[in-house]
């Protein structure tokens, strides 16, 4: 809404009917333009025309609680359709990539503190699935106990957002898969 159209919209609200030629005179313009933003008002339905010439308001509660929703509704769909735009451009591009270079696809990481930048990149980016293969030796000494707070916490944003989270762990032994299994729904496999 323009700020011209906003001083007409505050203008009929002020009033309980308003005619053009006062509204216009409120505004401090012509009655011709007056009526063009009375128009535009009807139309997002924040004002009615209820005689010639005779204007009120409909309540900013719900006209505005209508056009908020409409407006939230039309931009969902605008992101929808980015989202849609981006995971296609992201397909097309890993397709050439395995073309013409298969190895670009996998990602080895060596040393500490590359692993680390890569593993909060990644956290920052995690939106539906995060599937590892996990192999030692980690980044803690063998023999210690792992603990890291932030990596705890992190997990848990992902849980609470959905987050599929899957690893393939390698000398995995039959009694460890079968605790894991029961322990998602559907029980044990």
């Amino acid at each position: 809404m323009s700020a011209f159209d906003e001083s007409v919209y505050r203008a009929v609200l002020a009033g309980p009917q308003s005619a053009v030629r006062d509204l216009a005179e409120s505004a401090g313009a012509g009655a011709a333009r007056t009526g063009q933003a009375l128009r535009r008002l009807a139309g997002l339905g924040l004002v009615r025309r209820v005689g010639r010439g005779q204007w009120e308001a409909v309540s900013p509660r719900s006209a505005l609680s209508a056009l908020l929703n409409r407006r939230r509704s039309e931009a969902e769909t605008v992101f929808a359709g980015v989202e849609t735009a981006f995971a296609d451009l992201h397909r097309l591009h890993r397709a050439g990539q395995l073309r013409s270079d298969p190895g670009a696809l996998v990602e080895v990481l060596t040393g500490r503190e590359v692993m680390t930048r890569k593993i909060e990149e990644l956290s920052r980016s995690v939106t539906t699935h995060l599937w590892t293969l996990d192999k030692p030796p980690y980044l803690e000494p063998v023999g210690q106990p792992h603990f890291n707070e932030w990596e705890t916490a992190t997990t848990r944003e992902w849980l609470e957002r959905g987050v599929d989270i899957r690893g393939v762990l390698p000398g995995v032994d039959r009694a460890a898969r079968a605790i894991g299994d029961a322990s998602e729904p559907g029980g044990a496999r």
